[in-house]
């Protein structure tokens, strides 16, 4: 299993079900070391993870168990944009976590 910290769309049970054709149960958690900011594309907002190892900003989130199916399809969901990284959570737990890809 994987863990995937979600701060955006990944959290959305409408989202989930069209990825995954289900709900998927997660445990709330945050992170700091980023900023969170907004990115648009195709004339939709989404936010955005920016490192910034200064950043004392508690971003809220959500922290989920998935397969490597699933993260797969994450992968695909975020696009180019988003690179995925491994980080510590506030709770201590290390997980994956999509930022910008522009760093």
């Amino acid at each position: 299993m994987y863990k995937l910290f979600t701060y955006g769309t990944l959290q959305d049970e409408t989202v989930q079900q069209m990825l995954f054709n289900k709900k998927i149960k997660g445990i709330p958690d945050s992170i700091i070391g980023f900023d969170k900011k907004e990115i648009n594309l195709e004339g939709n907002i989404y936010p955005i993870l920016i490192k910034n190892q200064k950043s004392l900003e508690k971003i809220k989130g959500t922290c989920y168990n998935l397969s490597e199916s699933d993260i797969l399809i994450c992968d695909e969901y975020e696009g180019c944009e988003y690179k995925r990284i491994t980080t510590k959570l506030t709770s201590g737990i290390k997980a994956w976590v999509y930022i910008s890809s522009k760093e």
